[in-house]
């Protein structure tokens, strides 16, 4: 369960905002993988942890890689997962899915070939140097087979306080970015847990939102189905959102609030992108 968003109740305008990103990524390393462990013939097993609304899990489903089993904390962005993958849940190709909370893994040991979290840590409680961030990793561990897989995207640093508007809120911005673990205290983490050959990848040119339209739409944050696209909103400072509204509000009045403006604040995700992919072996 995210520490600070709920998504129940912003879960019926997520995918409005939202899409699976760098998929064909995902699937190169895992086939790559797996080819190499000589059993990319079998069929295999994937938990999808916080799913979400179940969109990287579509896009598994669509290039026919695995089963999949799903969870998460959020009982409205299940209900959004399970109307979207009706037809895989039917055919058996989404073997389960349902509600559980991390740092918990509710699997037998041994049971997954790939375990992936989409934007998920950055939700976690961060006490004791993000102590349940480290207790996920280590139960993924745990329920991954010999030679099994993580992928973790994540969005450390300034990463994750990329999106243009970010920029408008210094004091959000700042607290927001101490939400997630930095690149190499990740990595530590995955080592810890007792990963191998941990490595990563940045998708300069990739970020998840469904299109340029949605994202670079300079009045997107004065709408409320553009803000539930990005949990930053639940956390911005009450008096900040006040006053940057407002100036929002005004530069849409006198004609400033326009694309040239957007693009001049989006300088930060163009030269370090939004997420990086994490990925190490069992």
């Amino acid at each position: 369960m995210s520490v600070y968003a709920n998504y129940d109740s912003i879960s019926t305008n997520y995918d409005k905002n939202r899409k699976a990103t760098s998929v064909e990524i995902y699937i190169g390393l895992i086939l790559e993988h797996f080819r190499q462990q000589k059993n990319g013939n079998s069929v295999l097993r994937i938990l999808d942890a916080g799913c979400g609304t179940g969109n990287y899990a579509e896009a598994f489903v669509d290039a026919k890689i695995g089963k999949l089993t799903l969870f998460d904390a959020s009982e409205g962005m299940l209900d959004q997962a399970r109307g979207k993958l009706a037809g895989a849940i039917k055919e058996g190709v989404i073997e389960r899915v349902s509600q559980s909370y991390l740092p918990k893994i509710p699997a037998d040991e041994a049971s997954f070939d790939v375990i992936m979290f989409n934007q998920v840590l950055h939700h976690l409680p961060i006490d004791n140097d993000f102590q349940i961030c480290k207790e996920t990793i280590a139960s993924a561990f745990k329920v991954l087979k010999p030679n099994g897989m993580i992928i973790i995207n994540a969005s450390p640093g300034e990463q994750h306080a990329s999106h243009w508007y970010y920029s408008l809120f210094k004091k959000s911005r700042e607290d927001f970015i101490k939400r997630h673990p930095s690149r190499d205290g990740l990595k530590k983490m995955m080592a810890d847990a007792g990963f191998n050959n941990v490595r990563t990848i940045i998708p300069l040119d990739e970020y998840y939102w469904v299109n340029d339209d949605r994202y670079m739409n300079p009045e997107g944050p004065l709408d409320k189905a553009f803000r539930d696209g990005d949990s930053f909103w639940s956390t911005v400072d009450k008096e900040e959102f006040k006053q940057v509204m407002g100036k929002l509000k005004d530069m849409k009045n006198d004609g400033t609030l326009d694309k040239k403006f957007v693009n001049e604040m989006d300088n930060v995700r163009k030269n370090m992108g939004t997420h990086t992919l994490f990925y190490g072996f069992a």
